[in-house]
């Protein structure tokens, strides 16, 4: 019975350490994942902080763009509100796996204190010829939002582009200079009516709706110069010719529904503009024009494009 015993012994022995070996062995590959994690965490809080820094960077390189008209305006406006959403949207979402895949809400925004960002981007979203934005503000996941800084930044360029080329073309009419220098009304007003002249002098023909032209496009100038310095509007060439000719009613009606909200009173830029209307033969207060109010005009606008597409 002895070596039977023995036998056991020896067999339990092993038992023992086989297991002690595979808990060891357990024990070691433990620590090892557990470290891997770790330094697995370690890496991606670190990118996380990496990350979040470039997006503040981001947002200050944008901010300190100028919004100005040779810039783009409204488009350097909505790369600033985007890129202002990046980091808080990033700091409150970064704990979700998967908030990169998914659409952002409004409740998203409102959740991460720029709620009003939202809005601003709504209304400056381009209306015409904004690209892909619409589509990526559409779908508005996180990888959208700074696709649209890159959509952005490219029509940006494109633009300075554009004006540069604009302003190469300028071949010196006093008029397109006094039009890129963003002179005061007057001083448009007074240019036209000097190559008005020169035009009369050189053909030898006088016109005879030269001084209603001349209030025509006093009444429109002042109104685009007060949008140009005030609400930050275009004004070329080929805005003042479209105003002057078909777009004077829809001028009129902007400024009436601006007369018609609060306080009710017309802003002095837009009194030269009623005070020519409402001048006009046939002009009955009612919107569209009648037929008589309008070949009226047409006639005294011609005086003055006249003069305007020989700039052109």
């Amino acid at each position: 019975m002895q070596p039977t015993s023995q036998g056991v012994l020896l067999l339990l022995i092993l038992v023992l350490f086989f297991t002690a070996a595979g808990f060891a062995i357990a024990y070691a590959s433990a620590k090892d994942e557990g470290k891997a994690s770790k330094d697995q965490r370690d890496s991606l809080v670190g990118v996380a902080r990496v990350t979040q820094d470039v997006l503040v960077d981001i947002r200050a390189a944008w901010a300190a763009l100028p919004a100005t008209e040779e810039e783009g305006g409204d488009l350097v406006e909505l790369g600033r509100e985007v890129s202002a959403c990046l980091p808080a949207l990033f700091r409150n979402l970064g704990g979700a796996a998967s908030f990169q895949h998914r659409k952002l809400t409004a409740q998203d925004f409102a959740a991460a204190g720029i709620q009003e960002q939202f809005t601003r981007i709504d209304k400056l979203l381009p209306a015409k010829g904004g690209g892909d934005l619409p589509t990526l503000w559409a779908t508005r996941r996180f990888v959208d939002l700074v696709a649209m800084l890159r959509s952005v930044q490219l029509m940006c360029s494109r633009h300075r582009q554009t004006m540069r080329e604009q302003s190469q073309r300028v071949e010196g009419n006093p008029l397109l200079a006094l039009l890129r220098d963003k002179a005061p009304a007057p001083a448009l007003v007074d240019e036209v009516k000097l190559q008005q002249r020169q035009t009369a002098i050189a053909t030898g023909r006088e016109d005879p709706d030269a001084e209603s032209g001349l209030q025509a496009l006093q009444a429109v100038v002042d109104v685009l110069c007060y949008r140009r310095d005030q609400l930050k509007k275009p004004l070329t060439l080929g805005v003042l010719v479209r105003a002057i000719g078909g777009g004077m009613e829809q001028i009129y009606r902007e400024c009436t529904a601006d007369a018609e909200g609060p306080g009710g009173q017309w802003r002095p830029e837009y009194k030269a503009l009623r005070q020519y209307i409402e001048s006009l033969p046939g002009w009955d207060g009612r919107l569209p024009f009648n037929p008589v109010t309008r070949a009226t005009h047409n006639a005294y606008a011609n005086s003055v494009l006249r003069v305007l597409l020989q700039v052109a």
